[in-house]
């Protein structure tokens, strides 16, 4: 298996700085780039075996770290704050123009993992004119109010989580076992749509629940059987927000892993379970 990766550095307008890891495709005949945004607390690393394996087909991908995450210069804290404005207007703009740079007749997807689907939603919706799909795999809206028994313990933590962030100046999510450090903004974001179903960015004025709504990027959903972190109804939850674009989903049944108890990870680990979803899809988007 090969998991060596080129790695390229990008810098933001406030001057901070972060790299993107390009898995280039086994085949010269690769027309689709996908770009992973990770899940809370998830450093690109994890993907690498993902990327490695997904490479192999027609497909280049590349995998990112999210602000205050792996090779990002920023480090949530006290003293250091951002935002979903942050990551999605400034960093995602800059990180997707140069992987475009880098790759620019192939078509570029944008893959998110849980809050990077989040996040990648508000992005594609916004800057549709830089992404030819949007591949939501094992994401969903932490919109309380599709997860069923669970909805109010989701709305709960939410909260808790927000109160802690506000309290402390950043979020110890390594240390309460949800989510690794980080930023206050980011979890006062992710609470606001955990309580109101919207999407929003603290700071901007832009109006992202409109731009998912008129937003025509081909979207692909995929949940897991056996991931409660992301189920089925959170999904079409975050699905029907992209009313105007065609729409796939798909739940793929439990993997016969007799030794292996499925959750919101196993995807990136067992890339074959829904590969073929993928690929498929890919041939239909322009």
């Amino acid at each position: 298996m090969n998991l060596k990766s080129e790695i390229i550095p990008v810098r933001f307008a406030d001057g901070s700085s972060n790299s993107i890891n390009i898995f280039r495709s086994h085949t010269a005949s690769a027309q689709t780039v996908i770009v992973i945004f990770p899940a809370m607390g998830v450093k690109a690393n994890y993907y690498r075996h993902y990327a490695s394996e997904v490479s192999k087909q027609d497909v280049h991908v590349v995998t990112i770290d999210h602000r205050g995450y792996g090779h990002s210069s920023v480090k949530p804290s006290g003293k250091e704050n951002f935002g979903y404005k942050e990551q999605v207007e400034m960093e995602y703009p800059e990180i997707i123009n140069k992987v475009k740079e880098l790759f620019p007749s192939q078509k570029l997807v944008v893959m998110g993992h849980s809050l990077g689907g989040q996040m990648g939603s508000m992005f594609v919706s916004r800057y549709h004119h830089l992404v030819n799909g949007l591949i939501l795999n094992a994401s969903c809206s932490v919109y309380y109010n599709g997860w069923g028994k669970a909805s109010y313990g989701i709305l709960a933590f939410a909260k808790f989580s927000d109160l802690l962030a506000k309290a402390l100046g950043y979020y110890p999510g390594n240390k309460i076992g949800f989510g690794g450090v980080e930023a206050q903004g980011v979890i006062k974001d992710w609470y606001h749509t955990a309580k109101t179903g919207k999407f929003s960015a603290s700071g901007s004025t832009y109006n992202y629940n409109e731009s998912m709504k008129n937003c025509k990027v081909p979207v692909l959903g995929i949940t897991y059987q056996g991931d409660s972190s992301a189920p089925p109804a959170a999904l079409i939850n975050l699905l029907h927000k992209f009313s105007s674009a065609k729409v796939e989903y798909h739940h793929v049944p439990h993997p016969d892993f007799p030794k292996k108890k499925y959750n919101h990870y196993s995807w990136v680990k067992e890339p074959l379970i829904s590969l073929s979803l993928i690929t498929n899809w890919l041939k239909k988007i322009e």
